[in-house]
């Protein structure tokens, strides 16, 4: 139990220097989707059950899959909102966590 808090305490981390690279603008999104995905996957794994992390990838792929097929003025408003969207969901997870799940 202690080390899934632990894993847990590094997606926050990993998640918190994401969101600084954002002064970065479209350079550090790169970066942000990066350590995002990392993030993603380690909380994936500790909460396999929790549903907003399943739409977050969803919203990922589709994100990749029309990329090549559209203009990018419009399309590069997901990556922000994916950085805000896997903040909230970490975040939350973490004020309804129960004893049993860490």
């Amino acid at each position: 139990m202690r080390t899934m808090k632990t894993v847990f305490n590094i997606v926050k981390v990993i998640n918190i220097i994401a969101l600084c690279f954002i002064i970065f603008g479209l350079y550090g999104l790169i970066i942000i989707g990066i350590l995002q995905t990392i993030a993603a996957l380690l909380f994936l794994v500790l909460f396999p059950k929790d549903k907003p992390i399943y739409i977050y990838f969803s919203i990922s792929i589709l994100f990749f899959v029309f990329w090549n097929h559209t203009s990018l003025d419009w399309l590069m408003l997901v990556p922000i909102f994916l950085v805000g969207y896997l903040t909230y969901i970490i975040h939350t997870k973490k004020s309804s966590i129960t004893s049993h799940e860490l």
